[in-house]
């Protein structure tokens, strides 16, 4: 009896045992071996040396010594190829039509190799047990024949997604009714969806989406009852939304944006209980809205941005998905007063609307947001004290409403992470000095983009803004700042865009400030600016510094002359 208080006697038997098995698989089959080394003949680059150390020439063993390939143990046959850990992004070189003399493979992943070029070769369709097939992400292109894969009748999954196929979908594909999985997006193929996408019974997920498909959504895609996600978005798909989608009652993901679809959501859609994420945005649907969706209880995507809905005020369901992440109605009619919306949100997006009034003080309940975009709408308050518990906020648009008062509660938030990267509340009423120690703030700390724009701001630009070291571009024209322009600025290595026109800002240009290495745009117009504009290497144009009598020297006239 084994000791199992001693480790070492169950070491050697797993250690006997793993050699027992490897004694059992076969020397690599010669007609294998070959096409696996011409695989590697036919690349041209491949940084990661998978295909030109592993294949070796000097390794008879494929089955046992090269890393990525798995064989069968009865016949010693290559039934797996798969670089998924070991290629490399930029590997570059053709497929070899000698991948056909694999007449075992069961599972081909050349998925991510990056820079495979050319067309698949046909006799890849030629390979009876293959049930998974992944050369998504390289460059492969051309035309795949219509009848490529009549014999590929084992299909599980197909991957062919992120390269240059182009022509219509090969009608084969809709006879694998083994499919569980169909991946063609980010390609180039056109025509349409075929009835015989209905074949396809226990697919659950089907990529189509960043192609050039037309036409209609097929009635039968209703017959893909298994189906989970269903991604058609960024095509060309025109039609009514079909009401068999409702059918689909284990959809979980719902895109169709980017297309031209038109008519009505269905009310079968109300059906979809088990759905996550939909995406419906950027098409020409028409409102109402069904008044059923509130039985979606599970959505936490929803987007039904630049349609012409015309929902009027916020539809009371959306304000009851609890699981609601992300919600965007941007463009889509939206008016009234802004209601308490759930406080899971992360991504807010209801700009390009007609939202009055003033923000409630629930919005201090979403201290999740990531992401808030409420420009473009009709609110004209100040901002509330509760908005200072927005701890993530990361991207924050205000833009052109009518909001007024101090921006006090924006840069105050009491962030305790990385701070916001965005913030624009240019075109609107806020008034009084901007905060001298703005740039001190945590919340302001990392931020790219600053838009003051086009308010009633006044007082000194504050000299704090060079501890904003992230800043690439500040914009704070048409207010009625004054004082001078703080040469601390100059301290920002990372500005590109310096807008500070039509104000009252006095004194000189500073010379650091136009040796900034990235600056590509400069504006200081209609100030009262004076004396000579400093040397610098940058091509700006003379418009940036017109509407200044007291400035002079390139690109204005030279000082000699004022």
């Amino acid at each position: 009896m084994v000791n199992l208080k001693n480790p070492l006697p169950i070491m050697y038997l797993a250690f006997l045992s793993t050699m027992l098995c490897i004694g059992t698989v076969k020397s690599c089959n010669p007609i294998d071996r070959e096409a696996l080394l011409d695989v590697r003949r036919m690349l041209t680059y491949d940084p990661s040396q998978f295909f030109y150390s592993l294949f070796s020439d000097h390794t008879t063993h494929c089955c046992t010594e090269w890393p990525g390939i798995d064989c069968d143990p009865d016949h010693g046959r290559v039934v797996t190829v798969s670089c998924f850990i070991y290629c490399h992004s930029r590997t570059t070189g053709t497929l070899s039509p000698f991948i056909g003399n694999l007449t075992y493979l069961e599972n081909l992943d050349l998925n991510n190799a990056g820079n495979l070029t050319g067309p698949i070769p046909s006799s890849l369709g030629h390979l009876p047990n293959l049930k998974h097939l992944d050369l998504g992400s390289n460059k492969l292109s051309g035309t795949i024949p219509d009848l490529f894969f009549q014999t590929s009748t084992l299909m599980i999954h197909l991957d062919l997604s992120n390269n240059q196929f182009s022509g219509p979908i090969p009608s084969s594909i809709f006879k694998l009714k083994s499919l569980t999985e169909l991946n063609l997006q980010g390609n180039r193929f056109s025509g349409v969806i075929p009835s015989s996408i209905g074949n396809l019974k226990n697919l659950e997920y089907f990529y189509l989406n960043n192609n050039n498909i037309s036409g209609s959504i097929p009635p039968s895609i209703g017959d893909l009852t298994l189906l989970r996600h269903l991604k058609l978005d960024h095509n060309r798909l025109t039609g009514v939304l079909p009401d068999v989608i409702g059918k689909l009652s284990k959809l979980e993901l719902l895109s169709l944006s980017y297309n031209n679809l038109v008519g009505q959501i269905p009310s079968s859609f109300s059906h979809l209980t088990k759905l996550e994420v939909l995406d419906l945005s950027t098409n020409q649907l028409v409102g109402p809205l069904p008044s059923n969706l509130d039985r979606l209880p599970n959505i936490s995507f929803l987007d039904l941005s630049y349609n012409s809905l015309k929902l009027g005020e916020i539809p009371s369901w959306v304000t009851k998905l609890k699981n609601l992440r992300i919600l965007f109605l941007a463009s889509t009619g939206v008016k009234g007063e802004l209601p308490r919306l759930p406080s899971s949100l992360t991504f807010l997006d209801l700009s390009t609307n007609a939202l009055t009034g003033s923000l409630p003080s629930s919005i201090g309940n979403m201290g999740n947001l990531k992401l808030l975009n409420l420009s473009n709408n009709k609110f004209n308050s100040s901002i509330p004290e509760e908005f200072k518990k927005i701890y993530e906020l990361k991207e924050l648009d205000l833009h052109s409403n009518n909001f007024s008062g101090s921006l006090r509660n924006i840069h105050d938030i009491n962030n305790t992470n990385e701070g916001i990267i965005s913030l624009d509340v240019s075109d609107n009423r806020f008034t009084g000095p901007i905060d001298a120690d703005i740039g001190n703030k945590q919340f302001m700390r990392n931020i790219e983009s600053l838009n003051l724009s086009n308010n009633l701001l006044g007082g000194a630009i504050p000299t704090s803004i060079r501890n904003m070291t992230q800043l690439k571009e500040l914009r704070m024209a048409g207010n009625g700042l004054s004082g001078t322009i703080p040469e601390k600025l100059g301290d920002v290595k990372t500005l590109q865009i310096i807008s500070l026109l039509s104000n009252s800002l006095v004194g000189s240009i500073p010379q650091n400030l136009l040796n900034l290495k990235d600056l590509r745009e400069f504006d200081v117009s209609n100030n009262r600016l004076t004396g000579k504009i400093p040397p610098h290497k940058a091509n700006l144009p003379v418009s940036g510094f017109l509407g200044n009598p007291g400035l002079c020297d390139a690109p204005l006239p030279s000082c000699k002359f004022i």
